[in-house]
C-alpha cells in the first residue's frame, strides 16, 4: 500500500499555502459556536451520551456521539461552566486523499496552517504510529489542530490511518489548564 507519509510531505510543501477564505467562520465548530449550552448542542448533535471527563475535578463535562458517518467515526464535545469549549472530530480508516480533502476544507475556511510538525514516529505493542501535526490559530479564541496517524505493524507495512481534529477555545483551555495545576500543587506535600 502507499504510504501517507509522503503525500503528507509534499501536501506540507505546496498545500497548506493555499488560501481561500470563504467568509467569516463560526468561532466554534459547525454549527454551534463557543459558549453554546449542553441542551443546545444536544439538540444541534442528536444522540450525544454523557462520558466520565478526564478534567472532571475542574467541572468540565464530557459528550460523545459515535457511528457519526459521513467518514466521521466519533465526536467529543467538551463543556466548562455548561459552556462549549472545545470538540475533538476523530476520522477512521482514511486514505492520502481524504487526509488532503480534509486539511482543503480547513483551509477554504480557516486560513492556511500557521505550522505543521512531523512526522514523529512511537511504537507500541508491534505498531508502529507515525503521527503529523498541522496548527491553526486563528484568533485567541479559535485554535484547530489536526493530527493525521499513519499504523505500520512489525514488517512495517501500512495497516491504517487516521484524523483527529481538535477545535478549542485558547483562553478557556488556559484556564482548565491552571485550574488543573493548581489542583496538582495543592496535593503536593513537601
Amino acid at each position: 500500500m502507499k504510504r501517507l507519509g509522503f503525500g503528507f510531505a509534499f501536501f506540507v510543501t505546496f498545500g497548506i499555502s493555499v488560501f481561500a477564505q470563504q467568509g467569516t467562520p463560526i468561532i466554534g465548530y459547525d454549527r454551534v459556536p463557543w459558549g453554546s449550552t449542553v441542551q443546545a448542542v444536544t439538540q444541534a448533535y442528536p444522540g450525544l451520551q454523557e462520558v466520565p471527563s478526564e478534567e472532571a475535578s475542574v467541572g468540565v463535562r464530557e459528550f460523545t456521539q459515535t457511528n457519526v458517518g459521513g467518514g466521521i467515526a466519533s465526536r467529543k464535545f467538551y463543556f466548562y461552566e455548561n459552556k462549549l469549549y472545545r470538540v475533538f472530530v476523530g476520522y477512521d480508516d482514511v486514505n492520502a486523499d481524504t487526509v488532503r480533502a480534509i486539511l482543503d476544507r480547513l483551509v477554504s475556511i480557516y486560513g492556511r496552517f500557521n505550522s505543521s510538525d512531523g512526522p514523529t514516529n512511537s511504537s507500541q505493542g508491534g505498531i508502529m504510529n507515525s503521527r503529523t501535526q498541522f496548527v491553526r490559530f486563528f484568533n485567541e479564541n479559535m485554535t484547530i489542530v489536526v493530527n493525521v496517524v499513519d499504523l505500520y505493524n512489525q514488517f512495517n507495512f501500512h495497516v491504517g490511518a487516521g484524523v483527529g481534529i481538535v477545535y478549542y477555545d485558547e483562553t478557556i483551555q488556559d484556564r482548565i489548564g491552571a485550574a488543573l495545576r493548581q489542583q496538582r500543587a495543592d496535593r503536593i506535600q513537601l
